[in-house]
């Protein structure tokens, strides 16, 4: 089951009108929608840097720095929804 955000289900797709679209769909005032995205912009980035961190002490061998890189790489793409 997808969850849709403003007008798309996938999710490299989404952008900041579309968190605005939802916060609108759930009776939210438009800047709670805004001070969500901020708060996103700004703990996104750590959090996957901290799960790439993780990925590489959990085993995955020779792997992990390449698994680390794609997790970075997806935060850069997935940041660009936020504003």
């Amino acid at each position: 089951m997808g969850l849709r955000v403003g007008e798309h289900l996938n999710i490299d797709k989404v952008n900041a009108d579309d968190f605005d679209l939802l916060a609108k769909e759930l009776r939210q005032p438009a800047w709670q929608a805004a001070d969500e995205r901020a708060r996103l912009r700004h703990e996104l980035p750590d959090a996957l840097r901290r799960a790439a961190e993780q990925a590489v002490c959990s085993g995955f061998g020779e792997e992990a720095d390449a698994l680390a890189d794609r997790i970075l790489f997806g935060a850069k793409v997935r940041m660009k929804a936020f504003g």
